[in-house]
């Protein structure tokens, strides 16, 4: 399998236990810098990023984390499948906040940039406005890569008929159809390599995923981290108080969304964030999943986001 470009120093391994189980994640350490509390994307791993984060460690202590379910964090999933909400992954990041200092050493008073893609944009926006009305540790700043805000229709009908509207869509359906099990790593790496949406990403992103977005079984075989059945629960979830939340925020929030039609933030709500306070950027040439394909668009904007607040 084809490894992934150097494109700055190696992250530490670090593991954050809390109250709610152990999460795992990478960190780029930097003394005294502003702390980058990094959640990635539904199915994916902190380690599909390392093209974005790598470069900002000069700048800010970078900790990546594996939500639950998902790369090398041990959480239990199986009693939650099918059943979670937006409040589960808010309640982990708030969870993480307080584990930075017992488990990292990292000062309460260390100012603490949150940022995500989609999944970790939304739940770390949630999870910012808990923290902001606890003022356990405050963001300073909430950079938010394509968040998924779903529409007002949905999020207004309650909870068990929004969960079955969303059971019926085409990303549930293609994750329960996902393959989960492979013969060896470099099988997955060339079953992924030419297929879209893997197509369209930079060199060395997908190798960067797989390292930890697939587990080694015994032998030679490999597994997906992320099981099948737990994205597509994810992408059942509920969604409910978003807009309060984004206007509680206000200019704390930047928020950086594609013009292409698989955006998860719709027409005219970029005029809506704006009314928020929020900084936003609509860029063109990526999808949803633009980490992936433009990482240094990625990183260019937390670095134009933090320096603009």
């Amino acid at each position: 399998m084809a490894d992934g470009f150097d494109i700055g120093p190696p992250p530490d391994r670090v593991e954050l236990p809390t109250e709610r189980g152990v999460f795992a994640g990478l960190r780029w350490q930097s003394k005294n810098q502003p702390v980058l509390l990094f959640a990635h994307a539904n199915g994916f791993c902190a380690s599909a990023y390392k093209q974005i984060l790598a470069p900002l460690s000069p700048m800010f202590d970078v900790v990546a984390i594996d939500l639950r379910g998902h790369g090398h964090s041990q959480l239990h999933t199986k009693k939650l499948m099918g059943g979670q909400s937006w409040a589960l992954y808010r309640d982990d990041i708030v969870a993480i906040t307080d584990a930075l200092q017992t488990a990292l050493g990292i000062d309460q008073n260390r100012p603490l940039i949150m940022a995500g893609h989609s999944l970790g944009a939304t739940a770390s926006i949630f999870a910012a406005k808990e923290l902001l009305e606890t003022g356990r540790r405050p963001a300073a700043r909430i950079c938010a890569i394509e968040p998924v805000m779903m529409p007002r229709v949905l999020t207004a009908v309650p909870k068990i008929l929004q969960r079955r509207i969303l059971k019926r869509g085409p990303l549930v359906k293609g994750a329960r159809a996902r393959r989960g099990i492979f013969t060896s790593r470099e099988a997955a790496y060339e079953r992924y390599q030419a297929k879209k949406p893997f197509d369209r990403w930079a060199p060395g992103v997908l190798a960067d995923y797989l390292q930890d977005g697939l587990i080694d079984e015994v032998g030679d075989g490999a597994r997906l981290a992320c099981a099948p059945k737990w994205e597509a629960g994810n992408y059942a979830m509920p969604q409910k108080g978003l807009w309060p939340v984004v206007f509680a925020l206000g200019p704390r929030l930047a928020v950086l969304g594609a013009t292409h039609k698989s955006t998860t933030i719709l027409s005219g709500w970029h005029e809506r964030l704006g009314r928020a306070g929020a900084l936003v950027q609509e860029v063109e040439g990526v999808t949803h999943l633009a980490p992936f394909e433009n990482p240094a668009l990625a990183t260019e904007f937390i670095n134009k986001a933090v320096a603009y607040h």
